[in-house]
């Protein structure tokens, strides 16, 4: 009986086309979705990480791009602070300063009697000494401003800390001028440190 049943359903569903193509299409759209579909949510999570990685490239061509300017900027600074370091010589080197007050005094007509070093500032926290210096001059108003903006802006760093001005006994035009002039430099051996 059941062999009769199912040949009649046979025989109904194909005179019946319309019914068949039902159940095809239902069947088929049935596969199409579970092939489908686990398909889709791997595209689309693959998407969302393609454009996470576009993003990452764009950052680093943008980095590439500005990284010779960086370069550039990076070499400038490294000169600028070679060059700064270069004002502050080292503790070795202090007779230039001593040369340059010289120096400084004959270009201004400076009649400079004595350039006495007197004291050096060490601090254990600081990578530089400071030096005073006096010098014992005669000259005038005009001389004396010129011969202090000088110094304070000459190649090595050095600073006028003190002024005492007599009138002179000897020379109307001139005073007798003693000056304190704080020198700058390096601890011996931190230059080299610095520079690397």
């Amino acid at each position: 009986m059941n062999g009769i049943y199912l040949k009649e359903l046979r025989d109904r569903i194909l005179n019946n086309r319309e019914l068949l193509y039902r159940v095809l299409l239902s069947a088929g759209a049935i596969i199409l979705l579970l092939v489908t579909v686990p398909q889709i949510g791997g595209v689309v999570a693959s998407s969302a990480r393609v454009g996470e990685k576009k993003k990452t490239l764009i950052d680093v061509e943008e980095g590439m791009l500005n990284f010779s300017s960086l370069e550039q900027e990076r070499d400038q600074l490294l000169n600028a602070y070679r060059s700064n370091l270069r004002s502050v010589p080292g503790q070795e080197e202090f007779p230039l300063f001593l040369e340059d007050v010289s120096r400084v005094g004959r270009e201004q007509d400076i009649k400079i009697v004595a350039i006495e070093p007197r004291r050096a500032v060490d601090s254990p926290d600081q990578t530089h000494v400071k030096i005073s210096i006096m010098v014992d001059a005669y000259c005038g108003y005009h001389q004396l401003g010129r011969f202090v903006s000088n110094l304070e802006s000459a190649d090595r760093l050095m600073k006028v800390t003190g002024i005492k001005l007599q009138k002179s006994e000897v020379d109307s035009e001139r005073h007798h001028v003693l000056l304190n002039v704080t020198a700058f430099c390096l601890k011996e051996g931190i230059y080299e440190q610095m520079v690397r």
